[in-house]
């Protein structure tokens, strides 16, 4: 049995158990006020997922494209977002806050000798002002710099792309300007390096201090305050639409917001896509301290940070909880998933890492599989909204509702 007919039947049976309470008059959201938002509709199959998934990555990535957080662009994308939670879920609202902002200032450029590289300079960081740098290449250790040729004096940093070519990385300190180089520049930087060859480099970039960004938070009240979190990011870099990092992960959250939707759960189920991610997880951040001085964090159980699905089929599983851990490997049984899921034994570092200081159990869930096709994307113009596979989305989608439904079953203190 394949993975969606396995939980086809576990849909079948769902359905049956919700028209039996509905035929009974006992609707679980019925038992507490006004009827609750009912998009169900929109992903109760296969081929209307598939369909939510297009029509969303068409919007965000290609009509939208790169939302670097504090752009005009991220916050076009949140309220879309929060126009699809308010279909889902009877709560929903921005959280808004204010960070330092990055913008770059016309062209990049990395030059060496006669040859003009693809370059990114890393977001956040510093650029070089609008004259640039002249230099040549020199290594401190296995890193390429840019030095003044008379006083060896460093002027900036060269990165070798992690998966072969260039891409744009959020600034790691240093007080360098960063430019991103590919792999396959490494025998040119070598030669010029041993040549002394003329290098030339620009990005005039600036801060913004000061800039607004939000956070989109949506929330099914559950008959319990105890709450399962999940959490994505909405943002991309500069340099990028973000299909896989992050864009189709976040949908794949929304998607769980409208299968979710219509009934009450046991628990509350909060949604939140996050910004800025992409340089230091600060929504997630200030979502943690919202919560923190509102006295609710600790009703946050357990948080599932979503992160890069598709690239390919087996999950990465970042987390210390071992029961998450075996939840997780049993629904991969369960349902008969063609698929490995591998254990990082640490804490996530990044979007749920926050949420551990009120007690929640925490996870990441990245992936791999298709890393030869898939991975070289990252953080590149050409992650595109018709890179994305959806028969990832939809087992994502699948494993991540049964595994939503056992949670709500569960004990989780």
């Amino acid at each position: 049995m394949s993975t969606i007919q396995g939980v086809q039947e576990l849909e079948r049976r769902e359905w049956l158990r919700r028209y039996v309470i509905a035929c009974l008059g006992l609707a679980v959201g019925c038992q507490h006020g006004p009827k609750l938002p009912d998009s169900r509709a929109l992903v109760e199959t296969p081929a209307k997922r598939a369909e939510y998934l297009a029509r969303m990555l068409r919007a965000l990535c290609t009509e939208i494209g790169p939302r670097l957080a504090c752009t005009e662009a991220c916050e076009r994308g949140a309220e879309l977002i929060r126009k699809e939670m308010v279909l889902a879920l009877p709560q929903v609202g921005l959280d808004t806050f204010a960070m330092t902002g990055w913008e770059l200032l016309g062209e990049q450029e990395l030059r060496v000798g006669d040859k003009k590289l693809e370059t990114y300079v890393a977001q956040y960081g510093p650029g070089t002002g609008a004259a640039g740098i002249r230099g040549v290449i020199a290594k401190n250790g296995t890193q390429y710099q840019i030095v003044d040729k008379a006083s060896k004096k460093p002027l900036a940093n060269i990165d070798i792309g992690p998966f072969g070519p260039a891409v744009a990385s959020s600034y790691r300190g240093g007080g360098l300007p960063r430019f991103g180089a590919g792999q396959q520049e490494v025998a040119l930087l070598d030669k010029a390096m041993k040549e002394k060859l003329p290098v030339f480099a620009k990005a005039d970039a600036k801060p913004i201090p000061e800039c607004k960004t939000s956070n989109v938070v949506g929330t099914l009240p559950g008959e319990s305050e105890d709450e399962i979190l999940y959490i994505a990011h909405a943002d991309t870099v500069y340099a990028s639409p973000g299909a896989s990092d992050n864009t189709a992960s976040m949908i794949t959250m929304l998607m769980l917001a409208h299968g979710m939707s219509g009934v009450r759960p046991k628990r509350t189920i909060t949604f939140v896509a996050s910004t800025a991610e992409e340089g230091g997880s600060h929504g997630a951040k200030h979502y943690a301290d919202v919560r923190q001085k509102a006295g609710t964090l600790g009703r946050i159980k357990v948080c599932i940070n979503l992160d890069s699905l598709t690239y390919g089929q087996n999950f990465q599983v970042t987390t210390t909880d071992a029961g998450l851990w075996k939840l997780i490997g049993d629904i991969h049984k369960d349902l008969k998933v063609d698929a490995t899921p591998k254990l990082i034994e640490k804490d996530d570092t990044m979007d749920s890492g926050p949420f551990r200081a009120g007690g929640a159990r925490t996870v990441h869930l990245n992936s791999r599989g298709h890393d030869a096709r898939t991975l070289p994307l990252n953080h590149r113009p050409d992650d595109t909204a018709e890179t994305i596979d959806p028969a990832l989305v939809e087992s994502s989608y699948l494993i991540l509702m049964e595994m939503t439904r056992r949670l709500d079953a569960m004990v989780l203190s």
